[in-house]
């Protein structure tokens, strides 16, 4: 996948992430050549989007998504959360609309 827009986690992302109903919500995605982003959601269902660089995408979609899963009880617990905050220095700052 490959995204061309000039801000690809912008405005129309969050427009659309903030319309979802709650059980369709998305907190994670990854666009390889772009970035990756992690998605959190205000009391009023407005998305916050805050992305990483492309240089980073993998390794911090990766590791935020291993923190989920071991905040779940479902992955060894390694503190893989410290592991991304090293690649959370290349991190844009938080889009919202």
């Amino acid at each position: 996948m490959d995204a061309t827009a000039r801000t690809p986690f912008g405005g129309a992302l969050v427009g659309a992430l903030s319309r979802l109903d709650t059980e369709a919500r998305l907190d994670l995605g990854c666009v390889a050549s772009v970035g990756g982003f992690e998605v959190t959601y205000a009391p009023d269902s407005a998305a916050v989007v805050t992305a990483s660089n492309a240089r980073a995408s993998l390794m911090n979609f990766l590791l935020q998504l291993i923190s989920r899963l071991q905040a779940m009880n479902s992955a060894m617990p390694i503190d893989y959360a410290a592991y991304a905050r090293s690649l959370e220095a290349d991190r844009g700052s938080p889009a919202r609309e």
